[in-house]
């Protein structure tokens, strides 16, 4: 296991380690919370390569609480992190299949066809208004 963080806490700290199947997974801290976000180590590349490196937070917005967001160095945009991964598909809903919003794992998340282009927990609980985009284009942004 692999940890790297920054002083004075304004980075996360970052844990590499590998999950049960054998991956490598990064456990990033999130600012504004307790927990951690746990993606595939190529997701995470891909996203630092196309956005730069940026702590990851918490939305705390009522309507749309618990997803985990990120302020894009490149563009200056926030970021639903869950649709960057799948990239967005503007007529399909992101399920979380375990409906832990801080497992981004790929193997994790799945497309539900129709809905807002928004994100789901697998719960039943709609996300609709959450929009994302992919690790080339699109923002967020919370209705």
């Amino acid at each position: 296991m692999h940890s790297r963080s920054s002083p004075g806490g304004s980075r996360p700290s970052i844990i590499s380690s590998k999950d049960r199947n054998g991956r490598v997974v990064v456990s990033v801290s999130i600012l504004n919370s307790q927990d951690t976000a746990t993606l595939y180590v190529e997701d995470w590349l891909a996203l630092i390569t196309a956005h730069g490196f940026s702590a990851f937070y918490r939305n705390k917005a009522v309507r749309h609480a618990g997803h985990v967001l990120f302020k894009s160095k490149r563009d200056k945009r926030v970021y639903v992190v869950a649709r960057i991964i799948m990239g967005d598909r503007k007529e399909s809903m992101v399920e979380v299949a375990d409906g832990d919003l801080t497992n981004l794992r790929r193997s994790n998340l799945y497309y539900r066809k129709g809905g807002t282009g928004g994100i789901r927990r697998s719960d039943g609980k709609a996300r609709a208004g959450v929009t994302g985009g992919d690790l080339g284009t699109g923002a967020a942004s919370v209705a």
